[in-house]
């Protein structure tokens, strides 16, 4: 018995400790710190950082560098992209964090992309073709879009001017639009008369056959009107939203063409909210659901939105002889329209309260 247990420790003790890294490599310190080594970790440590930075940073810092050199060429606004990729080979640019505000609105979005089909080739088409049909080129996602518009800061310049007030609401030498807008100059009946051939003024033809279809695809947008000189702010909130642009031929001949916007939005809807730092007297709403007074609201929307390009239009009307011999003139106005379709679930609530806030409303943002 006591034979046997000796034996047996005898066995164990002489078993050999098994070998460090498995036998294959030798413990560290018998490693030799020699050159090839120190270039070994310092190429671990460069791929690595490499790695983290295309990864986490590299994005970040090309939208702050954009951010830096837009702003030095944008004089009215302030321009910001938390971040900014592109891949040229799929032609996809994807964002982060983009906003563009001034005097006048705000336009922002947290995150989107933008896919531009560059290998399409390129058709020249003539103005009066229907492009509703064709291939789509440009398509955008946006996540978490806002734009809120609180100010015509333009117009309330020019009505200082006609009125011979001193300069207020814009700084004195900035650059008026209504100066270079063709508003009442005669230019049209210039070019008329001059006997250049109407065609040949029309414009826009290029970017219409570069770009016939613009896709664009909404998740959560919100649509501001109002600031805090106002009682209530108009509020237009969607969950979804698909929206299409493309043109046709305008209704009339002397039209360019027509502009088309179709728009299929989900859980839409309309509301009148408090202004906030408004100080000004208050006028309380029937009730307030939510976030405030809802005016609409509907589970799905259709909207149609057109417009025609005004094109040149001669000095002289031109006459049109009915079937009954009688000779009138023929309207050559340009049409533009909206056309809203709503689904199942909608509810529209518009009294007394809801109209004198349309007032406000319409009053400040087209003075008359």
């Amino acid at each position: 018995m006591d034979s046997t247990s000796s034996l047996m420790e005898l066995s164990i003790t002489s078993q050999a400790p098994p070998s460090p890294w498995n036998g294959t490599f030798p413990p560290l310190e018998n490693l030799a710190m020699d050159s090839d080594f120190v270039w070994l970790l310092c190429a671990l440590f460069t791929s690595i950082s490499w790695v983290v930075y295309v990864t986490y940073y590299n994005s970040r810092v090309i939208g702050f560098i954009i951010t830096k050199m837009l702003n030095r060429f944008v004089k009215k606004g302030y321009v910001k992209i938390g971040s900014f990729s592109i891949s040229v080979l799929s032609g996809k640019i994807m964002f982060r964090d983009v906003a563009f505000m001034n005097e006048d609105f705000t336009v922002r979005a947290q995150d989107g992309w933008m896919i531009f089909r560059w290998w399409r080739p390129y058709v020249k088409k003539e103005i009066t073709e229907d492009l509703s049909h064709s291939d789509t080129r440009l398509s955008i996602l946006l996540n978490g879009f806002e734009l809120h518009i609180y100010n015509r800061s333009h117009l309330y310049a020019h009505l200082e001017q006609q009125f011979g007030l001193e300069p207020e609401i814009l700084p004195p030498g900035s650059e008026q639009y209504w100066q270079d807008s063709g508003m009442g100059d005669g230019n049209t009946e210039a070019s008329a008369e001059s006997g250049i051939d109407l065609a040949q003024q029309r414009r826009g033809s290029k970017w219409r056959d570069l770009i016939p279809v613009i896709k664009l695809d909404i998740s959560t947008g919100r649509l501001v009107f109002g600031n805090r000189l106002l009682p209530t702010t108009l509020s237009i909130n969607f969950e979804e939203a698909r929206v299409v642009y493309t043109t046709k031929p305008a209704s009339s001949r002397l039209d360019d063409f027509t502009h088309m916007i179709k728009c299929k939005a989900e859980n839409f809807k309309v509301i009148l909210a408090d202004s906030l730092k408004y100080t000004g007297p208050s006028d309380e709403p029937p009730r307030y659901m939510g976030e405030g007074f809802v005016v609409l609201q509907s589970n799905f929307v259709d909207l149609y939105y057109y417009q025609d390009e005004a094109g040149l239009v001669p000095q002289e009307p031109e006459m049109v002889e009915l079937a009954n011999g009688d000779i009138i003139q023929q309207l050559t106005s340009p049409c533009w329209g909206l056309d809203i379709k709503c689904g199942k679930g909608t509810d529209f609530s518009y009294g007394p309260w809801a109209d004198r806030q349309r007032e406000h409303l319409y009053k400040f943002f087209f003075p008359q």
